[in-house]
């Protein structure tokens, strides 16, 4: 009888387990299904994420999903990051990466098979090693194929995302108060000395070779697409555009890219710029500097 007992017990433990779990399937399905289709009807606006490295892998799986064919395309570091979109003509997209590398952005154009008209590569950072991570993660097999047709997978329609961009545009800046908005002179002044001793020393021979040469194999694919390849220099605090590594890295440049294949840009009026803390535009800057940009991305059709 006791056997009995166990096994009844058993059975209807067994059977409340395959129903729980069952269930738990099902409401989840219901409610990706629900949240995909909201994605796709509604097209949220996303403004604010929840840190600047998921800001780069959204804006590279913007690029990827929805921009692959754009034919002018920015590549940079947070130093061209800085340039809002919404300012830039609708046939441009910007690509930089805050706390990035230019070699990333190019890697993604390559990976993805991209094919643009004009290429801006940011000058000031290229030393920089690229992400191998997010790339990676941003071409996964198969999964990055899949996330194009089911938007909900994409990391800007998080659902925090989505709360996060309501709370932020209840409390978010007007454009001319943004300009208004003054530097703190400790923070710059502090910033400056750190970056001025950076901007002294030259980054280690073994990197400056490995990254040139990942920088001429990218770019030497991207011409055989029949891009057009343009260098720029983010404007800086003179007492940076000035230094040690600057000079240094507008030399080498030169002397890897002098064929005609290249152009390079750079402002010619330092002076009517300003930074927050010598490397980083101020909002009123940056958009003088984004319009020096399109008229230089005009020029060049």
């Amino acid at each position: 009888m006791e056997v009995l007992v166990n096994l009844s017990i058993f059975n209807f433990s067994s059977n409340f387990s395959k129903s729980f779990i069952f269930n738990i399937i099902v409401v989840f399905i219901v409610l990706f299904t629900t949240y995909t289709g909201y994605i796709i009807c509604c097209k949220p606006e996303i403004t604010k994420v929840q840190n600047q490295w998921q800001k780069n892998f959204v804006v590279s799986q913007r690029f990827i999903y929805r921009y692959l064919n754009i034919p002018k395309i920015i590549l940079g570091s947070s130093l061209a990051a800085r340039i809002d979109q919404d300012v830039l003509p609708a046939d441009v997209y910007n690509l930089g990466f805050s706390g990035g590398s230019v070699l990333t952005g190019l890697e993604l154009l390559v990976r993805s098979g991209a094919a643009p008209k004009i290429i801006l590569i940011e000058t000031n950072v290229i030393f920089n090693d690229k992400d191998e991570k997010m790339l990676d993660r941003l071409f996964a097999p198969l999964i990055w194929k899949i996330k194009k047709t089911i938007p909900s997978l994409q990391a800007e329609y998080q659902p925090l995302n989505i709360i996060l961009s309501f709370l932020y545009k209840t409390g978010k800046s007007t454009k001319s108060e943004q300009i208004k908005r003054k530097i703190d002179q400790n923070t710059y002044t502090r910033m400056l000395a750190l970056y001025k001793e950076k901007y002294s020393t030259i980054p280690e021979p073994g990197m400056i070779k490995k990254n040139i040469s990942d920088l001429q194999r990218l770019v030497s694919i991207m011409i055989q697409r029949g891009t057009k390849v343009v260098f720029f220099e983010m404007p800086i605090a003179s007492q940076l555009s000035d230094s040690k590594l600057s000079r240094f890295v507008r030399k080498t440049l030169k002397c890897n890219f002098n064929a005609p294949n290249y152009t390079f840009i750079k402002s010619q009026d330092l002076a009517q710029y300003r930074t927050t803390d010598g490397i980083h535009l101020t909002y009123q800057s940056m958009l003088l500097y984004a319009n020096e940009l399109i008229q230089n991305i005009m020029f060049f059709q």
